[in-house]
């Protein structure tokens, strides 16, 4: 039998990190990897979401975010408006739920 551990999902009362805009298509995953890799050093490993194509979780050491791209136009029309948005879409990368008990490393790492 193989215990598979559940990946962490992000807040919905938390607001994101991170708004990504870009315009024309979603960058790859491949390219978002390697970009990572190439300035924060590596290694940034993403794992998908069961049955969405544009939700995706990434991981680097404690580190850990939940990234949606593109987001829904329904969720973002007012975020848009508020911070005078010239990109047509628009992604977030948003902290994944953390136990106390882990929190201290996490916050280490992030300070590093």
């Amino acid at each position: 039998m193989r215990i598979r551990k559940k990946t962490p999902k992000p807040s919905a009362r938390r607001p994101p990190l991170y708004f990504v805009g870009y315009r024309g298509t979603a960058p790859a995953t491949d390219e978002l990897k390697i970009w990572y890799e190439r300035e924060y050093g590596g290694p940034l490993t993403i794992r998908y979401e069961a049955g969405s194509a544009e939700s995706w979780h990434a991981t680097h050491g404690p580190w850990s975010a939940h990234v949606v791209m593109p987001l829904p136009m329904s969720h973002v029309a007012d975020v848009m408006k508020q911070l005078a948005w010239e990109h047509d879409v628009m992604g977030a990368v948003a902290p994944s739920l953390v136990s106390p008990r882990d929190m201290p490393d996490t916050i280490l790492f992030a300070a590093r």
